[in-house]
């Protein structure tokens, strides 16, 4: 599943009401684990290497897999969404918006 939206519409709550800590691979937690600090812009291309390669590995092993990310570029969820079709996964892209509550189905 592909959680994606603006910064503070919800994501990162939603996932960790509903799917297991270790079931989410977050973009601000590559992020920190790559730099010590969650809003490090500057650390965006390593961590979203880590990122990738997490998803990658957990959806080989065929564990459900939420991708946390504000993937706010149709490019950016395209990307995610075939990173799971291409390992035969069934995907679903679910976007918050946070402004009105409302939620988006993608794919």
């Amino acid at each position: 599943m592909v959680l994606c939206g603006s910064a503070g519409c919800g994501k990162s709550t939603f996932a960790a009401r509903w799917f297991m800590d270790t079931q989410i691979v977050s973009s601000d937690r590559c992020r920190a684990l790559v730099s010590d600090e969650e809003e490090n812009i500057a650390a965006s291309p390593q961590a979203f290497k880590l990122f990738h390669c997490l998803i990658e590995q957990r959806l080989e092993l065929g564990q459900l897999t939420v991708a946390d990310s504000t993937a706010l570029t149709p490019r950016a969820r395209k990307d995610l969404l075939r990173q799971a079709r291409s390992s035969d996964t069934l995907c679903s892209c679910k976007e918050r918006d946070g402004a009105n509550g409302g939620k988006k189905n993608s794919g």
